[in-house]
C-alpha cells in the first residue's frame, strides 16, 4: 500500500502521499474527546402529564408544565434525554433505564402539584417522628420500611398497621419485636411484627436472655444457625 501510494500519478506528477500532505492534511481537525453517540428523536405534543416516555424502557422524563400542549421534540442517546421546544432545549435528565418509571424535576412541576410533593414528604417525616416517640428499635424498623418502596407513599398504610400494633400491645413490647426481627435480619415488614407480637416471641427473646446456656453440637448432621434462622424469618413473614 505504502509502495502504490508514493507511485506518481501521470497527469499531475505527484503521488498520493504527497497530495495528502499538501491539501488535505492542513485541513484536518483533530479527534473529539469523547466517542460518537448514537442518538433517537422523537416528535410530540406535550400532555398534561408534562411528561414524555422514551426508549424501549418507556420511563417517563418531565418537561415544564407550561409547555403543556406544545410541539417538542425528545433527542436521547445512553447517557442523557433532553426536550427541545422550538429548537430551545427546555429540560435535560440523565438516562434511566427503569422500565415504565418517571424522572421529574421540581421545577416542571405547577405550584399545586409541588405543593401535594410536599405534602407527601412531610407525611412520611411526620411517620418517621411518631416512632422516634416509641423507641430507637421502632424508629430503625419503620424507617427500613419506608426504604423498602421505591416511593415512600408506597409504605404509609404499612406503617399505620405498625402503629395500631403498638396501640395495641404496648411500645415496650413493639420495642422488644423489632429489636427481636432486627438482631435476626436486615429486613423487617408489617407482616414479620404482627407475627412475632401474636405468638409472643418478643416475651420469649426478652426471658430467655441471659439465662439459657447454650452448647455448639459438631458433626457432619448439623445444620447451624443459619438454618434456624432461616426458618424463623420464613414463617414470620407468612
Amino acid at each position: 500500500m505504502d509502495e502504490f501510494n508514493c507511485r506518481g500519478i501521470q497527469k499531475k506528477g505527484l503521488s498520493r502521499y504527497d497530495l495528502f500532505h499538501q491539501e488535505e492534511k492542513p485541513l484536518l481537525r483533530s479527534l473529539p474527546e469523547e466517542p460518537y453517540r448514537f442518538r433517537y428523536r422523537k416528535d410530540f405534543t406535550v400532555s398534561s402529564s408534562y411528561h414524555v416516555p422514551v426508549g424501549s424502557e418507556m420511563h417517563s422524563y418531565s418537561i415544564p408544565y407550561e409547555y403543556v400542549s406544545q410541539k417538542a421534540r425528545a433527542v436521547w442517546d445512553m447517557e442523557t434525554v433532553e426536550i427541545y421546544v422550538s429548537n430551545k432545549r427546555v429540560a435535560i435528565h440523565k438516562r434511566n433505564f427503569a422500565p415504565y418509571g418517571y424522572t421529574t424535576q421540581d421545577e416542571h412541576m405547577p405550584a399545586n402539584h409541588l405543593a401535594y410533593k410536599r405534602g407527601k414528604e412531610y407525611n412520611a417525616a411526620a411517620i418517621h417522628r411518631r416512632a422516634m416517640l416509641i423507641g430507637d428499635k421502632t424508629t430503625k424498623a419503620i424507617d427500613r420500611i419506608l426504604c423498602s418502596r421505591n416511593f415512600p407513599q408506597q409504605s404509609y398504610k404499612a406503617c399505620q398497621g405498625v402503629f395500631s400494633l403498638a396501640s395495641r400491645y404496648g411500645e415496650k413490647r413493639m420495642e422488644a419485636a423489632c429489636s427481636y426481627i432486627l438482631s435476626q435480619t436486615s429486613s423487617i415488614n408489617y407482616t414479620m411484627i404482627r407475627n412475632v407480637l401474636v405468638k409472643s416471641l418478643d416475651k420469649t427473646a426478652d426471658e430467655a436472655s441471659g439465662t439459657i446456656t447454650t452448647v455448639t453440637l459438631t458433626g457432619d448432621e448439623v445444620r447451624g444457625s443459619g438454618e434456624y434462622t432461616n426458618r424463623i424469618m420464613s414463617s414470620l413473614s407468612e
